[in-house]
């Protein structure tokens, strides 16, 4: 229980994670947020920190000006200049310098808000003494593009804008957030996306188009072009998308999407790593890291560990990468894989430092946690406990834990705080846990097993290729000849 931040939330039983939050810290644009977690409760003042070392515990509510200042937000398509951080470039060969990215889209409202974290006690009561859990909300979101989708595709498409390319490739499954919040952000940007989709039987049209779920109604909405492939060719995903960009690029005049006429010029075909996870991508996570510098969470909030979920791994790589070459390696950075696995998750960070001539992260920056990804990637099935558990823990803070990728990672978190309690070798530093929620709302909107909104998978795939392949230019990628039957056999 949490003392002076003792919180009463419907009858009882609901605290703060500690007894003794600092003071901090965030909001996106106005200087400070309340929280509070209820009926009578007592509410918190969250600031940000300014070039002001001192600020009042609590504020009051500004009064309402007769002429209030007008509301920004970021604009469709908005290309804002960036400058890496020096804690970066310092490290970076001259080459690297050279191909550093200079821009990005605004695709989020940054930067996004971090507070402390309300758990009941029944989620509180094993956890090691004197925890406190924040948590950054990256689940902000323009539309559907939030989280850490947002903050890879804001670099990745900037760069492909800023190379010429009038197309995007990229990968991922059915339920894929990654592959919808790409399609949504090449739309606002001009640029037509094309999407391998990865399926355990690429003739079924119509359960490629069921399995897709209300994602298939946002691959609609923008004209996405969904070609389905074999589940095989993830373990070549990168080989597959730069024959696929090549085959594009060859093949289809004006790049498709559109139904551009055949005398168009040939497209110009960027390709987007799975999940965003490439060497352009990274620098969404890199940023986010000085993000959270300037917000003070290594200083007064006094983070020691930050948890994040994983699957294509760009996330935690950027992460970890960020906190070694910041000079921040007393802080670790917790990978817990939903999707993949362990050795998936270093490899990767290892390739991304590779990239950009940095030494890999070393296991006391980068932790990877398995064994908490519910059998495999996918929404939690049949998980009474851990849906009780994102219940509460959205009741309290006014949040949503999807069920593919955050609610598998807080409650792995929570497990994992909560075993430190008998290890003699503490996997969690102490101190200040801060989860960061990478977004995944689009995985809400009905994925696996849930009919499109079309009703097309119920009549097959009849049904499939007389309204699928209209609405989503959905395509098998043996049968149409737009790619070689050796790339996906």
């Amino acid at each position: 229980m949490c003392g002076a931040r003792r919180r009463v939330h419907h009858g009882g039983g609901c605290t703060t994670s500690s007894a003794s939050h600092p003071p901090l810290l965030l909001t996106s644009t106005a200087a400070a947020l309340y929280f509070s977690c209820g009926s009578g409760c007592s509410t918190m003042m969250l600031h940000a920190l300014g070039p002001s070392t001192a600020a009042p515990a609590i504020m009051p509510p500004a009064r309402p000006s007769a002429s209030p200042p007008p509301i920004t937000w970021p604009t469709a398509g908005q290309v804002q200049p960036y400058t890496p951080p020096a804690w970066l470039t310092d490290r970076l060969s001259p080459d690297a310098l050279a191909r550093l990215p200079r821009s990005r889209l605004a695709l989020l409202p940054l930067p996004t808000p971090v507070h402390a974290l309300t758990l009941c006690g029944a989620v509180t009561a094993g956890l090691p003494p004197g925890i406190r859990l924040y948590i950054k909300r990256d689940d902000v979101a323009v539309g559907l593009l939030g989280g850490s989708k947002a903050r890879k595709l804001a670099f990745s498409l900037a760069a492909a804008a800023a190379a010429g390319a009038t197309a995007v490739v990229t990968a991922g499954n059915a339920g894929s957030n990654h592959t919808a919040a790409t399609a949504v952000a090449a739309a606002r940007v001009g640029l037509d996306a094309h999407v391998l989709l990865l399926t355990d039987d690429p003739a079924d049209l119509g359960g490629a188009v069921a399995a897709m779920g209300g994602l298939a109604a946002v691959h609609a909405a923008v004209g996405t072009r969904v070609h389905l492939v074999p589940a095989a060719v993830h373990g070549r995903i990168e080989a597959a998308l730069d024959a696929a960009a090549s085959r594009l690029q060859a093949s289809v005049p004006g790049g498709g999407g559109g139904g551009a006429a055949a005398a168009s010029p040939p497209p110009r075909v960027a390709v987007v790593g799975m999940g965003g996870s490439d060497a352009v991508g990274l620098f969404g996570f890199l940023d986010a890291w000085e993000e959270l510098r300037q917000q003070g969470a290594f200083g007064d909030a006094a983070i020691t560990d930050v948890v994040v979920p994983s699957g294509s791994g760009g996330t935690a790589a950027g992460l970890a990468l960020a906190a070694a070459a910041a000079g921040n390696d007393r802080i670790c950075v917790h990978a817990v894989v939903v999707r993949n696995d362990a050795a998936h998750c270093r490899r990767h960070a290892a390739r991304m430092a590779a990239a950009w001539g940095l030494p890999p992260p070393s296991e006391a920056v980068l932790d990877v946690i398995e064994g908490y990804d519910g059998g495999g990637y996918g929404p939690l099935v049949g998980d009474g406990a851990t849906e009780r558990l994102a219940a509460a823990v959205g009741a309290a803070n006014g949040l949503v834990l999807d069920p593919v990728y955050t609610r598998k990672a807080f409650a792995g978190m929570l497990a994992e705080l909560a075993a430190d309690s008998g290890r003699a070798a503490k996997r969690f530093r102490g101190g200040g846990v801060l989860f960061v929620h990478t977004g995944g709302m689009a995985g809400l909107l009905g994925v696996g097993g849930v009919a499109d909104p079309h009703g097309e998978s119920a009549r097959g795939n009849q049904g499939a290729r007389d309204a699928g392949c209209t609405l989503f230019v959905l395509s098998q990628a043996r049968g149409n000849g737009l790619f070689p039957p050796c790339l996906f056999a």
